[in-house]
């Protein structure tokens, strides 16, 4: 089982994302899992090409995609992604300096797309081992959204034999945008891992 893991790499509007770091945390192998860890952009026009390439390079069978959300105090397991794009935030320009407000991520796509992760079986993995998780209904409307969109269009247009789905994850005790509760990094990374594993035994 050969499992692509992305993390937002760092931006101008995001110098610091927790994703970017947990996945150059990640362990490497797994059990009967391969772990093969890669940056994601912050594009919103740019994503779905910049995915292909990950694919041809490395031939995944999952592809799960991570990313920061900084009001949460759990590992999020996402169950949906909505063709909706809304970035309120004036700052937060992607790597291209493009602000979407109130646009489909792709004008003839489906409203929604559900992961085909075992997301159930990945939350009794992490309940198990007392890791703070849930199982998400939202990814909201701007970039992490936007790549579990994109990556679960793929999936079901190009790619039928893969599964794949997005990871939101808390934020680490060093950032700066972090609220009461955050973690260490080695204990998130070791957390996403637990759910990957997973994988290996379905």
């Amino acid at each position: 089982m050969r499992v692509l893991v992305t993390g937002f790499r760092t931006n101008k509007s995001h110098p610091v994302n927790t994703s970017y770091e947990v996945k150059n945390a990640l362990n490497r192998q797994i059990d009967n899992v391969e772990i093969i860890p890669e940056d994601m952009i912050a594009s919103y026009h740019n994503t779905i090409p910049y995915m292909e390439e990950l694919i041809r390079k490395y031939n995944p069978d999952a592809f799960i995609c991570m990313g920061q959300a900084l009001r949460r105090e759990v590992i999020s397991l996402e169950k949906v992604a909505i063709n909706y794009q809304n970035e309120e935030r004036d700052w937060a320009l992607d790597d291209d300096g493009f602000l979407p407000q109130h646009r489909p991520i792709l004008e003839d796509g489906p409203d929604g797309y559900f992961t085909n992760l075992p997301i159930l079986k990945m939350l009794e993995a992490l309940k198990k081992e007392s890791y703070p998780s849930e199982i998400s209904l939202t990814a909201g409307a701007i970039g992490c959204n936007n790549a579990m969109y994109c990556i679960l269009h793929l999936i079901h247009t190009k790619y039928p034999r893969m599964i794949g789905g997005f990871i939101h994850v808390p934020s680490h005790h060093q950032h700066p945008r972090r609220l009461i509760k955050s973690f260490d990094v080695e204990y998130i990374a070791r957390g996403v891992e637990t759910a990957i594993k997973v994988l290996g035994a379905t």
